[in-house]
């Protein structure tokens, strides 16, 4: 089993950290402490800080106005239909894989499904 690095335990401690936090109320001051906190937790370097700060994470800061109102940021019609086919693309992986391994790839064949074919690594594996 391979070794997870701290530098992805405090990723993985911030985007969980980040869900729990109410919408609007996600700012730049409180992303700074989430990092701040899972730097602390997790005794990271300040050149691991850094790269920390450089990874994209899953929830987007809420843009906060002048007046103190708070905005959520809307993604453009364009970066929706790029993220819808993603998860597309994803799901068709997903259903091919799954249809493949329980013996039932050739109902794929109705949806012009590719079946999924296995690489050396997988047929290591033990899928239970």
């Amino acid at each position: 089993m391979p070794v997870i690095k701290n530098i992805d335990k405090a990723y993985k401690k911030i985007n969980e950290e980040s869900t729990k936090i109410p919408k609007g109320k996600y700012t730049l001051d409180v992303a700074v402490e989430l990092l701040e906190a899972a730097a602390k937790e997790f005794k990271l370097s300040k050149a691991k800080v850094e790269q920390l700060k450089k990874m994209e994470y899953n929830r987007e800061l809420d843009i906060t106005i002048e007046d103190g109102s708070t905005q959520v940021k809307k993604l453009s019609l364009e970066e929706k239909v790029q993220a819808q086919d993603e998860q597309i693309k994803t799901l068709v992986l997903a259903v091919s894989k799954i249809a493949t391994l329980t013996g039932y790839g050739n109902h794929l064949n109705e949806f012009n499904i590719d079946k999924w074919i296995p690489t050396k690594k997988d047929m290591s594996k033990k899928y239970d």
